[in-house]
């Protein structure tokens, strides 16, 4: 069976990361505007400053295991900045 859905995948250069992934969660980019400012410097996209996009995502895979809470229904990311 084919899957047509629409991946979406890392925004981290070089990270082919994406939602085809179960295991693996992805975080938007923060809408405040200083947290948001520090992760697009860590990844080297500050063009994306200005662009509010549900697809602008980074994977839990540029963030240690102790900055990410489990509960029983998925991943959440505790407000902290970016480990590129």
């Amino acid at each position: 069976m084919c899957d047509n859905r629409r991946r979406t995948y890392c925004c981290v250069f070089v990270c082919l990361n994406n939602s085809s992934i179960p295991e693996l969660s992805l975080f938007r980019l923060p809408i405040e505007q200083d947290r948001r400012l520090q992760w697009l410097h860590l990844i080297d996209r500050e063009y994306l400053k200005n662009k509010s996009q549900p697809y602008h995502v980074v994977c839990e895979a540029h963030f240690h295991p102790e900055d990410i809470m489990k509960n029983s229904v998925r991943k959440l990311l505790k407000k902290i900045v970016c480990r590129v």
